[in-house]
């Protein structure tokens, strides 16, 4: 299949074949940690490994998808991706991470983490989304001085940095709970899940973001030569996808309950 990645050791290196047509952030990344197969072993999903590959490694190449009505369907992938390829990608032998697949999966924080992850890559969207706004508010004049001047345009510029903040903040709170579970046990922190807090909040922050950077650009927001356009379509599929929907609030509505609340009668 097209997303197999596969690994053999040769001549004292890991050997490392295969593609995957998605990976976030691939265009921006120096490194890569890379989930490959054993060549010769049968229980495959077993025994995968994790291997870590720089970006500038022999073998290595990264390519934007095609970006025209045959691969619609990429739109999904939204933001800063790309599609990579192993071909006799030769690494050293102490570049495979001592952990297995299975272990991976069994580590409790390991969900949150991913969860995480995704909201800091959602976050990266925002601060697109605003540095842009900023950059044209600079430019764009409007009864004798540069829009940003004016009182109506400041706040919105306060609004976005206030709200990226906020998320960036709350991120790294839930980052730091995930590597210190203790803090919840002796009541340092509330024991909510604040991954799906973090990942909510800053989904619906960047939101925001971009459709307040809209507004900053007035009706050029809307064509397609300005990227503002892209980043509030993209700010709109992380709002509900994933663990970001109004149905995800759910489980935390019920926990609320269950500390709270008391039994009935």
């Amino acid at each position: 299949p097209q997303n197999l990645i596969t690994y053999i050791e040769k001549n004292e290196h890991w050997v490392i074949e295969g593609s995957h047509p998605n990976i976030s952030n691939a265009l921006a990344a120096e490194l890569f940690i890379v989930m490959a197969n054993p060549v010769k072993e049968e229980n495959l999903e077993e025994n995968k490994s994790f291997f870590i590959v720089p970006r500038d490694t022999s073998g290595l190449k990264i390519a934007e998808p095609p970006d025209n009505e045959e691969h619609s369907a990429v739109s999904w992938r939204h933001g800063c991706n790309a599609g990579i390829e192993f071909n006799s990608c030769k690494i050293p032998l102490n570049h495979k991470l001592n952990i297995s697949h299975k272990e991976l999966l069994a580590h409790t924080t390991y969900g949150s983490r991913a969860t995480l992850i995704n909201a800091a890559i959602n976050l990266g969207l925002g601060r697109a989304a605003f540095d842009t706004a900023f950059d044209y508010t600079q430019i764009r004049r409007q009864g004798g001085r540069n829009i940003i001047e004016h009182q109506a345009i400041g706040k919105m510029i306060a609004d976005m940095a206030i709200k990226l903040e906020l998320a960036s903040t709350y991120i790294y709170k839930a980052a730091w709970i995930a590597d210190h579970p203790e803090a919840e046990d002796d009541a340092s922190v509330s024991q909510l899940p604040h991954h799906m807090i973090a990942s909510i909040f800053t989904a619906e922050a960047v939101n925001e973001v971009t459709l307040i950077a809209a507004e900053c650009f007035g009706a050029m927001g809307v064509m397609r030569d300005m990227p503002i356009q892209n980043y509030v379509n993209d700010s709109f599929m992380f709002l509900h996808s994933d663990m970001n929907d109004m149905a995800s609030k759910l489980p935390i509505a019920e926990m609320l309950i269950k500390f709270q609340g008391t039994e009935a009668a």
